[in-house]
């Protein structure tokens, strides 16, 4: 390859032109060009392409640096100007300093309060699949409240509904476990399959059993240790004095994060609120939650 044959490939263009202009890259060229030809008629096109790449290199190390203190120093100048700014006019800058501190300030916690609000209940596997059930008013509002009958029919009729729930956030309770006692206001009681709907995490236990049994309850971690400490809580038994029965623990969950609309401590049977109840039509409940099948 002769002088007039050598050609910066594409590669060596980009990066080279981020440094100069297009007459400088050229020129660069040029330079580039005769050297490739010395050494290629010196020591062949091999050695001649291995020094332009060196030469190439070297050129951009170079200019890099060389842009760097540059931008360094023009940084400084920009600083320089700004202090003296500030000191001749302190509170005409005071007043535009205060207003962009208070304007990104303002930014800031807006856009963590989005990003919050935007996270709610996304941790969940099956979430473009869940729906809540709303009741249509009269007046033109809906409510979440619904009748106890409505979940197991819509499964029951509806072939696309794949699962139904219900939850309802139960009244307050003092359970008990040996010398251990505590006045406990976040129950919720749901159908079987809550842990298989919603993804809350098992730590111990089986999502498709967890519940089977009506008198089974699943705990928090928080509250696995405030009833049981380090001893391990799979099978005790919690006394609850408000239906005066033992719920036998069957599961233990992590605990429930901040960014999920239901929010609990543990979880046991619906039909705590007793069977003609929650077979009623005409009596509203809590939440009513329906899993649709794909598609």
């Amino acid at each position: 390859m002769t002088q007039k044959e050598f050609r910066l490939s594409r590669l060596a263009q980009l990066l080279l032109g981020l440094f100069v202009d297009r007459d400088m890259l050229s020129s660069m060229e040029e330079d580039l060009a005769q050297k490739y030809a010395q050494a290629a008629s010196a020591r062949g096109s091999l050695y001649g392409r291995l020094r332009s790449a060196g030469a190439i290199l070297s050129l951009l190390v170079s200019l890099a640096a060389d842009s760097f203190r540059w931008n360094l120093t023009m940084l400084k100048n920009y600083l320089k100007v700004a202090l003296r700014h500030i000191r001749r006019r302190k509170v005409y800058s005071f007043i535009n300093i205060a207003g962009l501190s208070m304007g990104l300030a303002c930014f800031l916690l807006i856009g963590l309060w989005v990003k919050d609000e935007l996270s709610f209940d996304r941790f969940h596997e099956n979430r473009d699949r869940i729906f809540r059930v709303l009741n249509r008013m009269e007046g033109g509002g809906a409510s979440f409240s619904i009748t106890y009958a409505m979940a197991p029919a819509l499964a029951a009729q509806y072939p696309e509904v794949e699962d139904a729930c219900r939850v309802w956030p139960w009244y307050g309770s003092l359970l008990r476990h040996g010398d251990r006692s505590f006045m406990e206001f976040n129950i919720a009681l749901a159908d079987p399959s809550f842990f298989e709907m919603f993804s809350f995490p098992l730590l111990r236990g089986d999502p498709a059993t967890a519940l089977q049994d009506r008198l089974s309850i699943v705990l928090s971690e928080e509250a696995a240790r405030r009833y049981f400490g380090d001893e391990d809580p799979m099978g005790k038994v919690i006394h609850v004095a408000r239906e005066m029965k033992d719920l036998k623990v069957s599961g233990i969950m992590a605990d429930v994060p901040l960014n999920s609309h239901l929010q609990f401590d543990m979880v046991s049977r619906i039909e705590f609120l007793g069977e003609d109840r929650l077979a009623r039509w005409e009596e509203w409940s809590g939440p009513n939650y329906v899993m649709l099948r794909p598609g």
